[in-house]
């Protein structure tokens, strides 16, 4: 090689020839010659998840067509995203479609093409580079394009990702609908189990103290407690009465005294019934009785809510809460989406030319400082 070559080559009037023409032509012949057809296939997905109140009223497909009975989560569509994107997916679709040998095929595109032995961690990469996934977060549809080197293969490969996601959902579907369900009937075995003790602590209390409703009994022994007392009034009238023109021992007398005072004792009986100073009074059992009743009741509203949980757990259970839904099936492709010879020959003229100028100004203000 003769002195001086690479400064000839490099000199003012062939510079932009060498540092611009020629990578040109380098991307032309590539994109010509070397570059696999590569093909693309667009699928767009939304995650819907049923509306109980719409469901109930307009069943089956109508509600859905109708849109009341389903609503999306943009949520649900992100956790789509990463799963699409996950590395149990990348292996699993792998193992089915032998992602390594397609994407290896075309030897001539040195550039494009996967390594045939190349490792995990590479192929998740290639495999994010070429399943292109976005989101519209007014509308949460995830739009998925798959590109790939045959056109057969494209549609294959955006179809199986289409059925991993609607596996996914439904795994996650079922295992949320499971763990509400089994939490739904261990809470109806607990209020049930409580329900039944306090019950059996309301019946034993009836029992210990020989009443079934005190507070009905206490009326009862009031209104016996008003007669005895209208019966005291008028029977102390009639002595006072009497008492005026009958003798003091008159056989009248004594037989108006004892009954004045055997109503006071049957009186004086009813009240220590009724308020007994060892607690034993039938007040005190009342405000015992209404203790234990109150927490039975509590314990049967308890019992009946976590009975419609178990029930509404159930009809979840019954019917898909959340599914996938493909707005738009992939189809196969029929031209390729690369190589474009014309538009990525003239694409890398414009990125050479103005990394050329770039270049050239940072050197010519490298020389203007140092002058």
């Amino acid at each position: 090689m003769k002195p001086g070559f690479f400064r000839s080559l490099f000199s003012p009037k062939r510079r932009f020839h060498v540092c611009v023409g020629f990578p040109t032509l380098l991307a032309l012949l590539y994109l010509l010659f070397f570059a696999a057809s590569t093909y693309r296939t667009e699928t767009r997905l939304i995650v819907r998840e049923s509306s109980e109140e719409t469901t109930n009223i307009i069943p089956g497909l109508a509600a859905n067509l109708l849109g009341g009975g389903i609503k999306s989560s943009i949520e649900d569509a992100y956790i789509l995203v990463d799963y699409l994107q996950s590395s149990a997916l990348i292996e699993q679709v792998d193992a089915q479609l032998d992602l390594r040998a397609h994407y290896s095929a075309p030897r001539l595109d040195f550039i494009r093409r996967l390594a045939s032995d190349a490792p995990a961690e590479t192929l998740h990469d290639y495999y994010r580079r070429h399943v292109t996934i976005s989101v519209a977060p007014e509308s949460s549809i995830v739009t998925l394009q798959v590109d790939a080197f045959d056109p057969v293969f494209t549609q294959k490969f955006a179809q199986s990702l289409v059925t991993a996601s609607e596996q996914a959902i439904n795994q996650l579907n079922s295992r949320m609908v499971g763990a509400q369900t089994a939490l739904a009937e261990k809470e109806l075995a607990r209020t049930r189990a409580e329900l039944t003790a306090a019950r059996r602590r309301l019946l034993d209390f009836q029992v210990a103290h020989n009443i079934v409703d005190p507070a009905g009994e206490i009326g009862s022994r009031l209104g016996s407690l008003a007669v005895l007392d209208e019966r005291l009034v008028e029977k102390r009238a009639e002595l006072r009465t009497k008492e005026q023109f009958l003798r003091e021992d008159a056989f009248e007398l004594r037989t108006l005294r004892q009954e004045i005072t055997a109503l006071e004792a049957q009186r004086n009986q009813e009240n220590q019934r009724l308020i007994n100073p060892d607690n034993h009074g039938m007040t005190v059992a009342a405000a015992a009785y209404e203790e234990v009743k109150l927490g039975a009741e509590f314990a049967l509203h308890a019992y009946t809510a976590a009975l419609a949980l178990d029930e509404k757990a159930k009809l979840s259970a019954a019917r898909q809460e959340k599914f996938l839904l493909p707005i738009a099936v992939p189809l196969q492709p029929e031209e390729p989406v690369f190589p474009a010879p014309f538009v990525g020959t003239l694409t890398a003229f414009i990125l050479f030319s103005l990394l050329y100028g770039i270049i050239r100004l940072i050197i010519a203000t490298i020389r203007d400082h140092t002058l």
